[in-house]
């Protein structure tokens, strides 16, 4: 992510500076590598967040039963059917 995240920069930086002297194709050239760099960034950016989520909530959840934060389960009432969150302090 550190090297996507570097090379974004140089490439917008790149685009940024070309002028309007240079050639279309060039200019475009330089955005094409700034989106890639820009959208690749992102990518890993999600996909990190993501995993940093589902390690929390895995711990939170199935962390072993001494060291349950919270629970998770069904509750029936006479006329609904619901959902309960237990949370120890």
């Amino acid at each position: 992510m550190i090297r996507a995240s570097l090379s974004r920069s140089r490439a917008r930086e790149d685009y940024l500076d070309a002028t309007d002297t240079a050639e279309i194709a060039e200019i475009a050239d330089h955005y094409d590598t700034f989106n890639t760099w820009h959208r690749t960034r992102n990518a890993l950016a999600l996909a990190t967040a993501a995993v940093w989520s589902y390690a929390v909530l895995d711990a939170l959840v199935f962390g072993g039963p001494e060291s349950q934060a919270f629970t998770v389960g069904p509750t029936v009432a006479t006329d609904a059917v619901g959902l309960s969150v237990r949370v120890p302090f």
